[in-house]
């Protein structure tokens, strides 16, 4: 990975360098090593990275993430998880006091300020969004309520349990193609979905010039977007043209099948051209 990072930034650009995910791709212990080996990098460039930061998606909440939103108070909103109220620093326009229910009065720790401006705070103690604490005697934080929260911000670390391990992967491909005709390296569906919701939005072509088995266009055609795979033979014919008609026609009931709405395409495949094969998947 290291010298991967280097080539890129050389190809990329350096400020067009994104993040280094690390996916832990094992779910048990590794000992054939002095130190276990069980994560892989997924590096990500993009040509302008401020407009990748407003138009990359949010990761879906987990379960864990769903289960920090309670509602220890009935609010009819329901559930919800208090978040601070303050910032870092000093402003002189955000050092006011806030009078609790019980009395007290709260002013900002020591080197940080409240998160908005005094009218703002009155509108959302007004509105019940200003959380004291079950007895009241907490510093005042604000509510966050689970329904308006559209997702997360993608982290670097991405869990076996978020986005599956190679274990899981080969039982999808065995699943596809038998257990006498193995791909070596599969990548799982699960890992495919999280990079494609995170880079993309439904319509936007998807294209991988190193195809394998073909999971990046099943995954791609089955959350919406057009694609394009090229592979070298034999495994453009050995595992992309059987695979993908199942998945074209609603016959692959494996990796991330029934989790999106398929929409239907239709795909060309083009024949081997001087050992290399190009597939199109396009709306129908």
């Amino acid at each position: 990975m290291a010298y991967l990072k280097v080539l890129l930034d050389e190809i990329c650009g350096r400020k067009c360098f994104i993040a280094c995910n690390v996916w832990q791709n094992c779910d048990s212990r590794d000992n054939n090593f002095a130190i276990g080996d069980v994560h892989e990098y997924v590096l990500v460039y993009a040509r302008n990275p401020d407009s990748f930061k407003k138009r990359r998606n949010l990761v879906a909440l987990d379960h864990k993430s769903k289960k920090t939103y309670t509602n220890p108070d009935g609010d009819r909103k329901g559930e919800w998880q208090s978040i601070s109220y303050t910032g870092e620093s000093f402003r002189t326009n955000q050092m006011y006091e806030i009078v609790a229910p019980n009395g007290n009065i709260h002013v900002p720790p020591e080197g940080r300020h409240w998160a908005s401006l005094e009218p703002e705070s009155h509108r959302l103690f007004d509105a019940g969004r200003i959380w004291f604490g079950r007895v009241g005697n907490g510093v005042p934080r604000v509510k966050r309520y689970l329904t308006e929260v559209d997702g997360l911000v993608p982290w670097t670390w991405w869990p076996h349990d978020d986005v599956g391990h190679t274990g899981e992967s080969k039982k999808e491909s065995q699943a596809l193609f038998g257990k006498s005709n193995p791909f070596p390296t599969p990548k799982l569906e699960r890992l495919l979905e999280r990079i494609i919701s995170i880079a993309t939005k439904p319509g936007d072509i998807v294209l991988d010039s190193f195809a394998g088995s073909g999971t990046t266009g099943a995954v791609a055609h089955k959350m919406g977007r057009p694609w394009i795979m090229v592979e070298l033979e034999p495994h453009c014919v050995t595992h992309i043209v059987p695979r993908m008609p199942k998945v074209v026609e609603g016959l692959d009931s494996g990796g991330i099948s029934g989790v999106h709405n398929l929409v239907r395409w239709r795909w060309f495949p083009l024949l081997p051209l001087n050992s290399v094969a190009t597939s199109i998947g396009q709306v129908r």
